[in-house]
């Protein structure tokens, strides 16, 4: 299954796949049933039947800005001391 998808479309499918198999069984152990299962949402993943493309707000879009390191040196982090108090 993975030759020809990208690492975002293997993971919504891994997704998807485990999400459907939790919604249908209780005993999510893999058993025969699970695994019929699993095999029938792998299937239609492959046959195109299944979604994977990630929605467009899970997309993280660049802004080509980045945060400035300015802003976080005005604030002193006290280190613990170790040993008796």
């Amino acid at each position: 299954m993975r030759q020809g998808y990208t690492t975002a479309e293997q993971s919504r499918a891994a997704f998807i796949l485990r999400r459907d198999i939790r919604k249908a069984h209780v005993d999510v152990r893999f058993n025969a049933r699970v695994a019929a299962d699993c095999w029938r949402i792998i299937d239609a993943i492959e046959n195109g039947e299944v979604d994977i493309e990630p929605p467009e707000d899970a997309i993280p879009k660049a802004t080509g800005k980045r945060k400035s390191l300015d802003s976080q040196r005005g604030t002193t982090r006290q280190m613990a001391r170790r040993g008796r108090k």
